[in-house]
């Protein structure tokens, strides 16, 4: 799983002297405008992904365009789309003037399918995987399993999806675009300068590795994850690179032997879906495969034990949706499996909505 970006709240403010947490009042309270608002955020989900799969921000991306050209360009009635249109002008998705429909400034830099940093995939990973799924929070929180959109599922999140060709590719696409900016963040922050090879395990499609390696031309990049995975990797790997710097090599991570003789190595959006043992017993294996003075990169939710965020809180119930073990673990919980590994130099680099970085050191 990856990072799922949400928007942010502005945090509580703490009680005033004589004042306990408990007891203090809310600053402001929802009123039944602001419930009925969380209620309904499914109404505004379905218009973004709509128009989205619908490629409406595509058809407007010549300029402004009437309902009816609209309508003819994707194949469908008028007056459906008019009422869509509408809803996402009432959204800020688009902007129209004298009947004509246009993109906002928003949806020109990330909702177009074409060009980096594009979210088209991620609406369209949330709208087939994740959906769904919240629909059945209750029974998730009550029998504590991951769930379909018709019902339970019968193992974890990766047992089905790596059978399925087609379904690994959408899934692993959804997450590459959220890596984007999260991954140019990382290869801006971290200094890979001193490092000669990185190894990023369970690194997915490559988002990371690829964005980490274009800035740092200097530096061998490979990735290690199942092979159905892998193959995604080195397709993504043979449009930025025509060199052998990338490269992925498949294996369990839990139970196959980790490649040696990296001096480096990332963990991004990795450790949230398993359990607290199998995290420590994860770190404790990157350790034994790290050279000497070799660093450990961890990226993912880590928010303080004491000031849990809104984004953190709803992934921890997208990976109980998803996974049977998985959860957001706090920076502290991070922290702990670090030190005990024997991981020295720890430190965090906050990148915001309760995500970080922790870097740490291994003994020379």
């Amino acid at each position: 799983m990856a990072v799922d970006a949400r928007a942010s709240r502005t945090p509580a403010q703490p009680p005033s002297a004589g004042e306990t947490a408990a007891s203090a009042p809310l600053r402001r309270e929802l009123g039944l405008a602001g419930l009925s608002e969380i209620a309904l955020g499914y109404e505004r989900a379905q218009v973004l992904f709509t128009a989205s799969e619908l490629k409406i921000f595509d058809v407007l991306a010549s300029g402004p365009k009437p309902a009816a050209v609209i309508a003819a360009a994707i194949g469908a009635a008028e007056r459906p789309v008019s009422s869509l249109l509408d809803a996402c002008v009432a959204l800020g998705l688009l902007r129209v003037s004298a009947g004509h429909y246009q993109n906002s400034r928003s949806a020109s830099l990330f909702l177009r399918r074409s060009g980096d940093g594009s979210f088209s995939p991620v609406l369209r990973f949330w709208r087939e995987f994740s959906y769904g799924p919240w629909g059945r929070l209750l029974e998730a929180v009550r029998e504590n399993r991951p769930q379909t959109s018709s019902g339970p599922k019968s193992g974890d999140l990766f047992d089905a999806l790596v059978k399925d060709e087609d379904q690994v590719d959408l899934f692993f696409e959804g997450l590459a675009g959220l890596a984007y900016w999260p991954a140019q963040r990382i290869a801006e922050i971290v200094d890979f300068g001193s490092r000669r090879h990185l190894l990023d395990i369970g690194g997915g499609s490559g988002a990371f590795s690829t964005a980490i390696a274009t800035r740092h031309q200097h530096l061998q990049v490979t990735l290690f994850d199942l092979e159905p995975v892998c193959a995604l990797a080195r397709r993504r790997f043979a449009q930025v690179s025509a060199d052998d710097r990338l490269s992925a090599v498949a294996g369990d991570f839990h139970n196959d032997a980790l490649p040696r003789g990296a001096d480096c190595a990332l963990l991004s959006n990795v450790l949230h879906d398993w359990s607290e043992r199998e995290c420590e017993a994860l770190v404790g294996r990157v350790k034994e495969a790290l050279e000497p003075g070799g660093e450990l990169v961890i990226y993912d939710f880590m928010p303080p034990a004491d000031a849990p965020t809104l984004e953190a809180a709803l992934f921890s119930l997208a990976l109980l949706l998803d996974t049977n073990r998985g959860r957001v673990y706090s920076r502290e919980q991070f922290e702990g499996w670090l030190r005990a590994c024997g991981f020295i130099d720890i430190a965090y680099r906050d990148i915001g909505a309760g995500t970080g970085i922790l870097t740490a050191r291994t003994n020379y």
